[in-house]
C-alpha cells in the first residue's frame, strides 16, 4: 500500500512536491539516491532553472514594456470610403487688409468723448500688434494708454474696434459659387476674429457676433459631394490695397486660407497663401482616423490620444488637439500679461487684453512657452491635406461661359477654387498592438516555453503550501 505523500514535515512535503509535481526539473533534486549524483543534479538544475527564470522574466518585462509604452498602431482599413460620409472642412479666408481708410475715418467720427488730442491715423496702426509683428520697442506707452482711454470713453471694446477697422467680409468676398450655384457670400461665410485678425469662415460653428467670438451649438456642417471640381466652392476675393491704411497690409498681400475640421477653431496646421491676381485650384484630400473599442478602454496616456468627451476645454467645450494648442498660448499669455487674447471664444470683455498690453503680447509671441503644455492628439479626427496649383487670369475675357462677368477684376483680385480631388477618402484604424488577453497569453507562452510552467503548477504550489501549514498546526 502506497504511503500518503501529503503527511509529514515540511521537508518531507517539499520532497514529495518535487517528485510528484507537474513542474518539470524539480524531480531531479531528489531522483538520484547516491550523494554525488544528487549534488551534481541539484546544482545543474538549480542553475538551469535560475537562468530560465531570469530569461523568462526578462522577456515578460520586454513584452509588458511594449504593451504599456506603445499600445496602439494605425493601420489603413480601406481607401474607398465614400466621400459623402465626410463633412466639408472649415475653410477660413483672411484678407491681408486689416485696417481700411474708410473704416478708420468712420471710427474717428464716432469718437466724440474723451481726450481726442491724438492723431488717430498715425497711431491706430499700433493695434495690428495684437496679431502681427511690429516694432514694439518704438511704441510709446503713453500713446497706447491714450488710445485705450479714448476707446473706453466712447464705450467701445478692443474686439469691436479690430472688427470695425478691418476689411469686412462683404467688401472682401466679391462672388461665391457653391455646388454649381451662385450664392450670397453672407450665407456661406461668417466673420471671425482669428490669430491673424478678422477673417471669413465657411462651414464652422464659430463666428463673431459683433461683440466677441461665439460658438453656434446647433450648427450642422455641409457634407462633401463626389462631383469634385464641378461642385467646388469658388470664391472671388479682392483685398483692395488702395483702400488700406499705409503700411498695414499683412502677408505681403497674400490671402491666407486655412483648412481645419469643422468642429475646430481655425489653426495654422494646414494653410495656404494665395498670391493676388491669380486663379488657384486647391484640391483637398481627407483621412478619417478612428479607434477600436480596445483602444478606447486604455488610459489616455497609455494610448497617447484623447477622446473628445474625455476632457472639456474651457472656452472650446469638447477636446480637440488644435484647440488645446490654442489654450497653451492662452495660459502662457495669462501668465505673462494677465489677460486673454482677442480671438478666444466666449472670453469676457474685462478679461481680454487691451491696447496697453500690446508690447507684452509681442514679447510672448517671440518667446517659448513658459507654461507646461501637454496636448495629446485626437483619437478620432478628420484631417485634410491640400495641394494647390496657381494660374493667371489672362484668359478670363475669352471664356465661353464666364461666371465672373459681374466682378471688376484688378491686380488684387484672386479666384479660389476649393474641392475634393476624388470620390473617396482614406480611413485609418487605430488598434492595440496587443490586448490584455493577448499580453497574458504571451507571458504564459514565455513561461510555458522556458519552464513548462502553467496555471496548474501555481495551484499545486498553493496546495502543497496549505498542506504544509495544516500539518504544522495539527502535529
Amino acid at each position: 500500500m502506497r504511503k500518503n505523500v501529503m503527511k509529514g514535515k515540511f521537508k518531507t512535503l517539499l520532497k514529495n512536491f518535487c517528485l510528484e509535481s507537474t513542474y518539470p526539473g524539480l524531480k531531479y533534486f531528489y531522483l538520484y539516491p547516491d550523494c554525488i549524483s544528487r549534488l551534481f543534479s541539484r546544482g545543474f538544475w538549480a542553475v538551469s532553472l535560475l537562468l530560465l527564470y531570469v530569461f523568462a522574466g526578462w522577456l515578460a518585462v520586454l513584452l509588458y514594456s511594449r504593451f504599456s509604452n506603445g499600445p496602439t498602431r494605425i493601420s489603413i482599413k480601406t481607401q474607398h470610403a465614400p466621400l459623402t460620409e465626410l463633412p466639408y472642412p472649415a475653410i477660413t479666408v483672411c484678407s491681408p487688409n486689416q485696417m481700411t481708410i474708410a473704416a478708420v475715418n468712420h471710427l474717428n467720427k464716432t469718437l466724440v468723448n474723451g481726450n481726442r488730442n491724438i492723431d488717430l491715423n498715425e497711431n491706430i496702426p499700433h493695434l495690428l500688434g495684437f496679431h502681427e509683428r511690429i516694432k514694439y520697442n518704438q511704441i510709446n506707452a503713453s500713446t497706447l494708454q491714450h488710445l485705450q482711454g479714448l476707446i473706453n470713453a466712447n464705450r467701445y471694446t478692443v474686439r469691436e474696434i479690430m472688427a470695425l477697422v478691418a476689411q469686412s467680409c462683404d467688401d472682401f468676398l466679391k462672388l461665391c459659387i457653391f455646388q454649381q450655384e451662385r450664392q450670397d457670400c453672407r450665407k456661406l461665410f461668417r466673420p471671425l476674429i482669428t490669430v491673424h485678425g478678422l477673417c471669413c469662415i465657411f462651414n464652422s460653428p464659430y463666428y463673431f457676433n459683433e461683440k466677441r467670438n461665439v460658438k453656434d451649438h446647433v450648427f450642422e456642417p455641409h457634407m462633401a459631394t463626389t462631383l469634385g471640381r464641378a461642385d467646388a466652392l469658388t470664391v472671388v476675393v479682392d483685398y483692395e490695397p488702395e483702400k488700406a491704411m499705409d503700411y498695414t497690409v499683412g502677408a505681403g498681400g497674400g490671402i491666407r486660407v486655412y483648412f481645419t475640421d469643422w468642429s475646430e477653431f481655425p489653426a495654422d496646421d494646414m494653410n495656404k497663401i494665395v498670391y493676388p491676381n491669380t486663379e488657384s485650384f486647391m484640391m483637398i484630400r481627407a483621412t478619417h482616423t478612428y479607434c477600436t473599442d480596445y483602444v478606447m478602454e486604455l488610459d489616455p496616456n497609455s494610448r497617447n490620444c484623447t477622446l473628445e468627451n474625455e476632457l472639456d476645454l474651457i472656452y472650446f467645450d469638447k477636446y480637440r488637439n488644435s484647440d488645446c494648442d490654442h489654450l497653451c498660448y492662452v495660459r502662457n499669455l495669462q501668465s505673462e500679461c494677465h489677460c486673454l487674447p482677442l480671438f478666444l471664444p466666449q472670453a469676457k470683455t474685462d478679461q481680454v487684453c487691451n491696447i496697453t498690453d500690446i508690447p507684452c503680447i509681442g514679447r510672448v509671441r517671440l518667446q517659448n512657452f513658459t507654461v507646461e503644455c501637454n496636448c495629446l492628439r485626437d483619437c478620432v479626427y478628420n484631417q485634410y491635406f491640400v495641394h494647390m496649383s496657381l494660374g493667371n487670369l489672362h484668359a478670363l475675357p475669352y471664356m465661353l461661359l464666364n461666371p465672373y462677368e459681374s466682378v471688376n477684376f484688378t491686380n488684387s483680385t484672386s479666384i479660389l477654387h476649393m474641392y475634393f480631388s476624388g470620390p473617396s477618402f482614406v480611413k485609418k484604424k487605430q488598434e492595440t498592438v496587443m490586448t490584455k488577453v493577448t499580453l497574458f497569453s504571451n507571458i504564459g507562452g514565455i513561461f510555458g516555453l522556458c519552464l513548462g510552467f502553467s496555471i496548474i503548477s501555481i495551484f499545486e504550489i498553493i496546495f502543497y503550501i496549505s498542506k504544509a501549514i495544516r500539518n504544522h498546526f495539527t502535529r
